[in-house]
Protein backbone atom coordinates (compact mmCIF):
# COMPACT_ATOMS: atom_id res chain seq x y z
CA UNK A 1 0.00 0.00 0.00
CA UNK A 2 1.64 3.41 -0.77
CA UNK A 3 2.00 5.96 1.83
CA UNK A 4 3.33 9.56 2.04
CA UNK A 5 5.83 10.58 4.34
CA UNK A 6 6.10 13.63 6.26
CA UNK A 7 8.37 15.35 8.86
CA UNK A 8 7.63 17.84 11.11
CA UNK A 9 10.35 20.88 11.33
CA UNK A 10 8.61 24.02 12.69
CA UNK A 11 6.25 24.38 15.49
CA UNK A 12 2.89 23.16 15.03
CA UNK A 13 -0.67 22.48 17.08
CA UNK A 14 -0.15 19.15 18.14
CA UNK A 15 2.19 18.25 21.15
CA UNK A 16 4.99 15.58 18.70
CA UNK A 17 8.18 17.17 18.79
CA UNK A 18 10.69 18.67 16.03
CA UNK A 19 11.51 15.22 13.72
CA UNK A 20 8.27 13.30 14.35
CA UNK A 21 7.43 11.80 11.31
CA UNK A 22 3.72 11.23 9.89
CA UNK A 23 2.56 8.40 7.61
CA UNK A 24 -0.14 8.76 5.68
CA UNK A 25 -1.71 5.64 3.85
CA UNK A 26 -3.18 6.20 0.18
CA UNK A 27 -7.11 4.84 0.08
CA UNK A 28 -6.59 1.57 -2.01
CA UNK A 29 -9.71 2.88 -3.68
CA UNK A 30 -8.42 6.05 -4.40
CA UNK A 31 -5.03 4.31 -5.97
CA UNK A 32 -7.10 2.23 -8.13
CA UNK A 33 -8.91 4.72 -9.33
CA UNK A 34 -6.17 7.31 -9.72
CA UNK A 35 -3.65 4.74 -11.56
CA UNK A 36 -7.02 3.05 -13.69
CA UNK A 37 -6.90 6.72 -15.46
CA UNK A 38 -3.40 6.08 -16.55
CA UNK A 39 -1.44 8.08 -13.38
CA UNK A 40 2.15 6.74 -12.03
CA UNK A 41 2.77 6.07 -8.66
CA UNK A 42 4.87 9.50 -8.55
CA UNK A 43 1.68 11.49 -10.02
CA UNK A 44 -0.59 10.20 -8.14
CA UNK A 45 1.46 11.41 -4.60
CA UNK A 46 2.06 14.85 -6.20
CA UNK A 47 -1.27 15.01 -6.69
CA UNK A 48 -2.98 13.41 -3.46
CA UNK A 49 -0.46 16.13 -1.67
CA UNK A 50 -1.18 19.28 -3.85
CA UNK A 51 -5.25 18.16 -2.25
CA UNK A 52 -3.79 17.57 0.97
CA UNK A 53 -2.19 21.34 1.08
CA UNK A 54 -5.40 22.54 -0.45
CA UNK A 55 -7.27 21.54 1.76
CA UNK A 56 -5.18 22.21 5.04
CA UNK A 57 -4.23 18.51 5.68
CA UNK A 58 -0.99 18.13 5.83
CA UNK A 59 0.89 17.61 9.21
CA UNK A 60 1.08 21.07 11.08
CA UNK A 61 4.81 21.86 10.74
CA UNK A 62 5.06 18.92 8.24
CA UNK A 63 7.27 18.99 5.11
CA UNK A 64 6.77 16.00 2.60
CA UNK A 65 9.69 13.47 2.33
CA UNK A 66 9.18 10.55 0.11
CA UNK A 67 6.32 8.27 -1.18
CA UNK A 68 7.01 4.79 0.06
CA UNK A 69 5.24 1.15 0.68
CA UNK A 70 4.65 -0.91 3.40
CA UNK A 71 7.92 -2.58 2.54
CA UNK A 72 10.14 0.82 3.49
CA UNK A 73 8.44 0.90 6.90
CA UNK A 74 11.24 0.04 10.06
CA UNK A 75 10.42 -3.76 10.53
CA UNK A 76 12.01 -5.28 13.95
CA UNK A 77 11.88 -8.88 12.08
CA UNK A 78 9.51 -9.91 14.87
CA UNK A 79 12.37 -8.89 17.73
CA UNK A 80 10.18 -6.06 19.60
CA UNK A 81 8.96 -6.75 22.99
CA UNK A 82 7.21 -5.73 25.68
CA UNK A 83 5.72 -5.88 29.02
CA UNK A 84 2.35 -6.48 29.91
CA UNK A 85 0.85 -6.30 32.86
CA UNK A 86 -2.16 -8.68 34.44
CA UNK A 87 -3.72 -6.17 36.74
CA UNK A 88 -5.61 -9.23 38.03
CA UNK A 89 -2.46 -11.50 39.19
CA UNK A 90 -0.50 -8.93 39.42
CA UNK A 91 2.05 -10.37 37.42
CA UNK A 92 4.52 -9.10 34.20
CA UNK A 93 4.68 -11.30 31.06
CA UNK A 94 7.29 -10.31 28.08
CA UNK A 95 5.39 -10.49 24.81
CA UNK A 96 6.41 -9.86 20.85
CA UNK A 97 4.81 -6.35 20.43
CA UNK A 98 1.18 -7.53 18.34
CA UNK A 99 2.29 -5.10 15.72
CA UNK A 100 5.86 -5.31 15.09
CA UNK A 101 6.42 -2.75 12.19
CA UNK A 102 4.39 -0.02 14.58
CA UNK A 103 5.71 -1.07 18.14
CA UNK A 104 8.14 2.06 18.53
CA UNK A 105 6.48 3.90 15.84
CA UNK A 106 7.42 7.38 17.47
CA UNK A 107 10.95 6.70 17.60
CA UNK A 108 11.09 6.68 13.43
CA UNK A 109 12.70 8.85 11.77
CA UNK A 110 13.96 10.56 8.46
CA UNK A 111 17.87 10.07 7.07
CA UNK A 112 17.58 11.76 4.13
CA UNK A 113 16.53 8.64 2.46
CA UNK A 114 14.53 6.11 4.36
CA UNK A 115 12.48 5.71 7.47
CA UNK A 116 14.65 4.15 10.21
CA UNK A 117 13.89 3.73 14.15
CA UNK A 118 16.35 6.08 16.43
CA UNK A 119 18.09 3.74 18.69
CA UNK A 120 18.26 5.80 21.19
CA UNK A 121 14.81 7.05 21.07
CA UNK A 122 13.88 2.94 21.13
CA UNK A 123 15.66 2.46 24.33
CA UNK A 124 14.01 5.66 26.00
CA UNK A 125 10.70 4.46 24.61
CA UNK A 126 11.43 0.94 26.20
CA UNK A 127 12.31 2.26 29.17
CA UNK A 128 9.52 4.34 29.79
CA UNK A 129 7.11 1.40 29.24
CA UNK A 130 8.84 -0.58 31.50
CA UNK A 131 8.58 2.15 34.26
CA UNK A 132 5.02 2.45 33.62
CA UNK A 133 4.64 -1.41 34.29
CA UNK A 134 6.80 -1.17 37.32
CA UNK A 135 4.81 2.44 38.88
CA UNK A 136 1.35 0.40 38.27
CA UNK A 137 2.18 -2.60 40.33
CA UNK A 138 3.56 0.07 43.11
CA UNK A 139 0.36 1.70 42.70
CA UNK A 140 -1.15 -2.08 43.27
CA UNK A 141 0.44 -2.95 46.34
CA UNK A 142 -0.11 0.47 47.50
CA UNK A 143 -3.31 -1.10 49.43
CA UNK A 144 -1.70 -4.24 50.14
CA UNK A 145 0.52 -2.49 52.53
CA UNK A 146 -1.64 -0.61 54.37
CA UNK A 147 -4.07 -3.74 54.94
CA UNK A 148 -1.23 -4.81 56.50
CA UNK A 149 -0.09 -2.03 58.48
CA UNK A 150 -2.54 -3.02 61.31
CA UNK A 151 -1.40 -6.23 61.58
CA UNK A 152 2.28 -5.87 61.29
CA UNK A 153 4.63 -9.00 61.34
CA UNK A 154 6.27 -10.73 58.48
CA UNK A 155 3.40 -10.32 55.92
CA UNK A 156 4.37 -6.41 56.34
CA UNK A 157 8.02 -7.31 55.97
CA UNK A 158 7.78 -9.44 53.15
CA UNK A 159 5.16 -6.10 51.38
CA UNK A 160 8.01 -3.70 51.98
CA UNK A 161 10.62 -6.13 50.78
CA UNK A 162 8.65 -6.59 47.65
CA UNK A 163 8.07 -2.51 47.56
CA UNK A 164 11.48 -1.50 47.61
CA UNK A 165 12.54 -4.54 44.97
CA UNK A 166 10.08 -2.37 42.65
CA UNK A 167 11.69 0.52 43.83
CA UNK A 168 15.22 -1.11 42.63
CA UNK A 169 14.40 -1.75 39.22
CA UNK A 170 15.28 1.92 38.34
CA UNK A 171 18.52 0.51 38.13
CA UNK A 172 17.69 -2.15 35.97
CA UNK A 173 15.84 -0.62 33.73
CA UNK A 174 18.22 2.10 32.77
CA UNK A 175 20.95 -0.62 31.95
CA UNK A 176 18.96 -3.63 30.24
CA UNK A 177 15.40 -2.76 29.84
CA UNK A 178 14.48 -6.01 27.56
CA UNK A 179 16.03 -7.89 30.69
CA UNK A 180 13.96 -7.23 33.40
CA UNK A 181 13.62 -10.15 36.65
CA UNK A 182 10.37 -8.65 37.97
CA UNK A 183 9.83 -9.84 41.95
CA UNK A 184 7.20 -11.98 42.75
CA UNK A 185 4.47 -10.55 44.74
CA UNK A 186 4.10 -12.08 48.41
CA UNK A 187 1.00 -13.25 49.59
CA UNK A 188 -1.23 -11.23 51.67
Amino acid sequence: MKKIVWEKIGAGNDDAPIGHIYVTTISPKVYSELSANGMTDDEICSALIQDMLLRNQVPAGGVHRANIIDADLPDNNGSAMEYVLDESTETVSQVACADQRRCYRDTWRWNGSALVEDSDMVLETKKEKVRKVRNKLLELSDKDELKLLGAGGQNLNDMRTYRQELRDLGGFIDADPDNITWPTKPNV
